[in-house]
């Protein structure tokens, strides 16, 4: 994994940061044999796999375990940080559209290889082991028309509340289902 910056980087099964560019490191977390990782542009929220999804939004000097022990075979991230993506082996694709807060499994058991993630977190591309290569867009997620502070992107039948606090801001009070200010 690799930062827009270079600041977070991986090596090996450890996981190691660098504020220069590579030229010293510091480890983070080798209690665990990590396997996969993925990073935010600016490589503060990290996603890494070893037994669980763990995520961070420190550069990995914390984790915070996510979901259930299963084979992940990839993991990816937005730019962001907010929207992730990642596979089993032989098992389901999983989407969070929270920082991996929660997952959301999709598509049918297959022998997952690799995922990847386009910037915005909306198009996704998963291979299968010695099979196809399958492209998707998060198709149960849309997008409200982009306005000068961005944009919502929300699930179907997502609900949300928002106050007006003058001066052409609205503030979120609740909400239903899974929805992402951007």
């Amino acid at each position: 994994m690799s930062s827009e910056n270079e600041t977070n980087l991986s090596v090996g099964g450890y996981i190691y940061v660098s504020a220069d560019s590579g030229v010293t490191w510091t480890p983070r977390d080798s209690a665990r044999f990590w396997n996969y990782t993925a990073s935010s542009s600016d490589g503060t929220k990290l996603v890494a796999t070893a037994d669980q999804i763990y995520t961070s939004t420190d550069s990995g000097a914390t984790w915070t375990a996510r979901e259930t022990s299963r084979t992940w075979s990839g993991v990816a991230s937005s730019s962001d940080g907010s929207r992730l993506v990642a596979v089993v082996s032989s098992g389901q694709i999983y989407l969070s559209m929270d920082s991996g807060v929660t997952w959301t499994p999709r598509e049918n058991d297959r022998g997952w290889s690799g995922v990847a993630s386009s910037s915005d977190g909306i198009k996704l591309l998963a291979a299968v082991f010695n099979g196809q290569i399958y492209t998707a867009g998060v198709s149960t997620i849309s997008r409200s028309t982009v306005g000068v502070g961005g944009y919502l992107l929300g699930e179907q039948f997502a609900t949300l509340e928002l106050q007006y606090a003058g001066n052409g801001l609205f503030v979120p009070i609740s909400h239903e289902g899974i929805f992402v200010p951007y």
